[in-house]
C-alpha cells in the first residue's frame, strides 16, 4: 500500500517522493550542475527554477530532494501537475476562482512535477497561463517546476506566452542523462 504525507490544499508527497535526498542521488558530470543549482536553490530560496531533461533523467528525484529539505523548516506545497490541475478544476467547479492566486499568495515553497505531460485542453491552457502570468505579476519565488520539454519545445507543444514567462521569472536548468528506467 502506498501511503502519502498530506500537506492541505490538496498537495502531497508519496512515500517514494519522501524517500528521495540528495545523499541517494547519484551525481556524475551530465547531471552535476543541475544539483548544484538545485543546492543554490535551497540556499537563496529567492529565486524560481524551471528544471528540464529527458524521461527518467533524475528531474523528480532532485525535486523531491529540494522539498523535502525545504520541508524540514518549512510547509510547503508539493504537486504533480496533473493533480494540481484536478484540483484547480475542482476547486473552480465550487465557484473558487481565485485558487491559483491564494496558492502563490501562501507564499510557500511551491513544487510542481511533470508539467508539460498534462493534456492541452482550453481549461488547462487558461490554468497554466494564468498561473504563470501570476508568478510574473506577484513577483513570487521559491518556485521549482520538472518538465520533459526545453523552452523551445515548449513553444511549440503550449504556448510561445507561457514559455516567455517562464525564461522571464525561472532559472531555466538542463539536468542530462541517460534514462535510469530503461538502464536497470
Amino acid at each position: 500500500m502506498t501511503n502519502i504525507i498530506n500537506f492541505g490544499n490538496g498537495s502531497f508527497m508519496y512515500d517514494k517522493h519522501i524517500s528521495k535526498t540528495f545523499d541517494n542521488f547519484t551525481v556524475n558530470n551530465k547531471n552535476k550542475e543541475a544539483v548544484e543549482k538545485c543546492g543554490d536553490f535551497l540556499n537563496k530560496k529567492d529565486t524560481n527554477i524551471y528544471l528540464w531533461g529527458k524521461a527518467g533523467c533524475g528531474k523528480t528525484h532532485l525535486l523531491c530532494a529540494v522539498a523535502n529539505e525545504v520541508r524540514k523548516e518549512e510547509r510547503i506545497l508539493f504537486y504533480r501537475m496533473i493533480d494540481f490541475l484536478n484540483m484547480i478544476r475542482e476547486r473552480v467547479m465550487a465557484d473558487d476562482h481565485e485558487i491559483i492566486r491564494d496558492l502563490l499568495d501562501s507564499e510557500k515553497p511551491f513544487f510542481i512535477d511533470d508539467f508539460g505531460t498534462e493534456k492541452l485542453t482550453e481549461f488547462v491552457f487558461e490554468k497554466v497561463y494564468d498561473f504563470f502570468d501570476l508568478v510574473e505579476v506577484m513577483e513570487r519565488k521559491k518556485i521549482m517546476i520538472t518538465s520533459n520539454y526545453s523552452i523551445s519545445e515548449m513553444m511549440d507543444r503550449v504556448s510561445d506566452r507561457i514559455a516567455s514567462r517562464i525564461v522571464g521569472n525561472f532559472e531555466v536548468v538542463k539536468i542530462g542523462g541517460e534514462d535510469r528506467r530503461v538502464e536497470q
